[in-house]
């Protein structure tokens, strides 16, 4: 009896020994460590790439590059004010605002599935009205002898419009890295040609022109031949008919 007596604490001690070794030790804080940290890059990689499309979409480069012609170190840095206020309404309305309200009402209407134009199909229309406004701007001030940089430019991004239309038909290519393409080819012609002292302002377009191509692959909108393609085939749309002008 003493025997069984003295076994059964042991057999006890042995079972809760057991019990605390075989329990699994909670891994909650060593899992959650890596998962939140790498949640919060995500997150802000993300944002930011959201945030260089908006910032950087085809709809605005037109307007950011005649600002540079205008405002900056060029040969137009010299014209009025005045004058200088008239030809950004007048390539922000015709570039801008007009194909922004197409678009709106396509969308409005149920032609276009989202406004950001993911679908190749759904890039046709946008595509060609976008082409016809460019063409009445340039057409509007074609006479105006001040602004052949400008209607230049006009002619160039028609070129990169088109060029993006024509291949649409069969291929997906970035809209976002064409528009930008166009506006680098313009960039260093204008320094190149010695009509503005544009060096540092081409360096800018050309990083932002690859961090925009990283942002549109992180969110999966392009694969790196489409962003490749966009940004080579508006650079050298707007090139040729920069040098044929």
């Amino acid at each position: 009896m003493a025997e069984e007596v003295e076994m059964i604490p042991e057999e006890i001690r042995t079972s809760e020994i057991e019990t605390s070794v075989g329990t699994p030790i909670p891994e909650e804080s060593s899992d959650r460590s890596p998962e939140d940290s790498a949640q919060p890059q995500e997150g802000i990689l993300t944002t930011w790439s959201r945030g260089i499309s908006w910032v950087l979409h085809p709809f605005l480069v037109p307007a950011y590059t005649i600002c540079i012609l205008l405002f900056g170190d060029t040969i137009m840095s010299n014209i009025a004010l005045s004058l200088k206020w008239f030809f950004v309404l007048v390539v922000v309305l015709n570039t801008l605002i007009i194909p922004a309200i197409f678009i709106a009402l396509m969308r409005t209407f149920g032609v276009l599935g989202d406004l950001s134009l993911q679908q190749r199909r759904e890039r046709i229309i946008p595509l060609a009205v976008v082409a016809v406004c460019y063409l009445i701007c340039a057409l509007m001030i074609s006479n105006v002898l001040v602004a052949f940089l400008i209607r230049k430019f006009l002619f160039a991004a028609l070129g990169c419009v088109i060029m993006a239309l024509v291949v649409n038909f069969w291929w997906k290519i970035s809209l976002h890295l064409t528009a930008a393409g166009g506006a680098v080819a313009m960039l260093l012609i204008v320094a190149i040609s010695r009509f503005g002292d544009l060096t540092g302002t081409v360096i800018v377009a050309i990083l932002l022109s690859g961090s925009l191509a990283s942002a549109r692959l992180w969110l999966g909108s392009h694969t790196p031949a489409q962003v490749a393609a966009g940004f080579f085939g508006g650079f050298a749309a707007a090139s040729l008919v920069m040098l044929a002008l």
